[in-house]
């Protein structure tokens, strides 16, 4: 996690009372998660041996909807307080944002693009907005995870160690995929930024396109710019498209070698075939968690290049706020202005006034 990224999380503090509801909420739906693993050991060893009839049967499955009622119950409120943090956090960083630009003298608008400022607003906010509120679902896999790992090492740990041989290559290449994300999310949403650019200019300027009959050229603009920022997405989308089926490869792994040797041991009686069942059902859970995170994490790489986006802009320092010092306010004012030779530039280099002189006489309109 990048100094962008942490400098995002800190708007979560008016919200942390939300935010600790959803995280405890989290914990009943980590266990809603995992309890299916449990519950199958007890459906093989217990319930279908017991030659009770249906009555445990009934008792069985009305117990395996209860549980899933109060997940349910936990994961609305989870997922409702997540999103109340999410948009309130983009809703005090757009005005922060606002009030910022807002005060910038007149050489940051000079060097930017509106169209860039625009999207700082639209597609990058909005993109920071769906990770944070994306992000509730990181607490609850992870708990998740943690209770899965605790119940596969108590049902067989020498299991356990096998099944989990696969985790440091699971790792290795998420982090190899993350950097790689991180990179082109960064430049597909500087792509998208140039296009919005291309469109406020070209909407504005509508009138001097027709009266110069402009039309063909500004359409060949924007296609260059469109067909690069489709370059980049693909490439993006590529690296994304990825990373799934190679973890997705390490999981199968992970379930054929308890298969084999789990079968082996199930067949020599050092433990049962619920026992069999059930650490495959873990197995199968943890690793859809698993799975998520890793998709969390590619989508988080693109937070921190949305992120980087914005408080580039705002930790400017070349553009000084306007204070307004210096302005003195005039009731009553008389006699002629005479401008000798004024020049002026926005940003220090260009000049935008080059030695101007004129005189402005009472009651005259220039």
């Amino acid at each position: 996690m990048n100094a962008y990224t942490r400098r995002l999380l800190s708007y979560g503090k008016p919200y942390f009372g939300k935010a600790f509801a959803s995280s405890l909420m989290a914990i009943f739906v980590a266990g809603g998660n995992a309890a299916p693993a449990y519950l199958l050991k007890v459906l093989v060893d217990e319930v279908l041996p017991s030659g009770s009839g249906s009555k445990k049967l009934v008792g069985f499955t009305l117990a395996i909807l209860g549980i899933m009622f109060v997940k349910g119950v936990f994961q609305f409120g989870q997922i409702f307080l997540a999103a109340f943090v999410s948009n309130g956090m983009i809703k005090d960083l757009r005005k922060d944002i606002f009030d910022r630009l807002i005060r910038y003298n007149m050489g940051f608008y000079y060097r930017h693009q509106l169209g860039q400022v625009m999207a700082r607003f639209t597609s990058d906010a909005l993109l920071l907005q769906g990770i944070i509120q994306s992000l509730v679902s990181v607490v609850s896999d992870t708990l998740t995870i943690i209770m899965l790992l605790g119940y596969i090492f108590f049902v067989n740990s020498r299991l356990a160690v096998i099944s989990l041989v696969v985790i440091p290559p699971v790792i290795f290449v998420i982090t190899r995929f993350s950097r790689k994300i991180r990179r082109l999310s960064y430049q597909q949403q500087d792509k998208v930024g140039d296009i919005s650019a291309y469109l406020q200019e070209s909407f504005s300027a509508m009138k001097e396109i027709k009266a110069f009959v402009l039309e063909e050229n500004r359409s060949k603009g924007f296609d260059k710019i469109n067909e690069e920022t489709f370059v980049i997405c693909l490439k993006n989308n590529r690296v994304i498209a990825s990373v799934l089926p190679v973890v997705e490869m390490f999981n199968s792994m992970a379930i054929c070698f308890v298969i084999m040797y789990g079968g082996y041991m199930t067949v020599r009686g050092e433990m049962t075939g619920g026992d069999l069942f059930s650490f495959l059902a873990a197995l199968g859970i943890l690793f859809t968690p698993i799975k998520r995170l890793t998709t969390v994490n590619n989508y988080l790489q693109q937070a921190e290049g949305a992120a980087r986006r914005i408080y580039e802009f705002l930790d400017d320092a070349s553009f000084r706020e306007c204070d307004n010092q210096g302005i003195v306010d005039y009731h009553h004012v008389s006699g002629a202005v005479d401008f000798r030779e004024v020049s002026f530039s926005y940003d220090g280099r260009k000049e935008v006034l080059k030695k101007i002189s004129f005189e402005i006489q009472p009651g005259e309109v220039v």
